[in-house]
């Protein structure tokens, strides 16, 4: 449990979260490295905590402890409320799903339409910055014209349009309105990822003379 405010981030970035009351639950994540992947919050304006915390082969999270008054138990953006009965001081159990975020399949470019496809529905309040991209066309920087968040593509119109054969890579650091899926999990950073260019080769054009008899 945690109380006022905390950055969960033990690294040069910063992830806080603030309590709702006197003390609420958390669940955080960290790599094998300790590099920061995330912090869950669970509570409202009483006393919460937890007394157990346990993982099932699918990573889903199962917690177990108590609480006072109301309590939102889904701590994205959704409203999972449970009340103590009698106000507080009741049990609970809770289960929580597996915080994966979206994982990308493919980036792919044809002329001035770059792709990228994720393994999941994405949210489409959240669309991302152009600034938030770096596109390098032959090592030269392209500008973001415009982005489209739909289903599980993130679409950026590019200029200048990219040409047969150039090499094409994309950075991308998350933003205030990040890519993400619609549980709330942010699609974690691009540096140097390559592009497939699919823009086709021009049409040669042929000429001739026809000889009049």
């Amino acid at each position: 449990r945690f109380a006022n405010t905390v950055d969960f981030d033990p690294g040069a970035g910063t992830a806080n979260l603030v309590s709702a009351g006197s003390n609420d639950i958390f669940v955080n994540k960290y790599t094998s490295t300790g590099t920061y992947d995330f912090a869950k919050q669970i509570g409202g304006t009483g006393y919460d905590s937890t007394n157990g915390m346990a993982l099932d082969t699918s990573a889903n999270i199962y917690l177990t402890g108590s609480f006072d008054l109301t309590v939102d138990f889904d701590p994205g953006a959704g409203a999972s409320n449970l009340v103590a009965t009698g106000g507080g001081g009741d049990i609970f159990t809770t289960k929580l799903r597996a915080f994966i975020p979206p994982v990308l399949n493919t980036v792919t470019v044809n002329d001035a339409e770059l792709v990228l496809t994720y393994n999941e529905t994405l949210d489409v309040g959240s669309t991302p910055l152009g600034t938030d991209f770096t596109i390098l066309v032959d090592g030269v920087p392209a500008t973001v014209a415009n982005v489209v968040v739909l289903g599980a593509t993130v679409t950026l119109t590019i200029t200048p349009a990219v040409l047969n054969g150039q090499v094409v890579t994309i950075s991308y650091t998350p933003g205030g309105t990040p890519i993400q899926d619609t549980d709330g999990e942010d699609a974690i950073a691009l540096v140097g990822q390559a592009v497939t260019n699919n823009t086709p080769a021009p049409q040669s054009s042929s000429s001739g003379s026809v000889a009049n008899n």
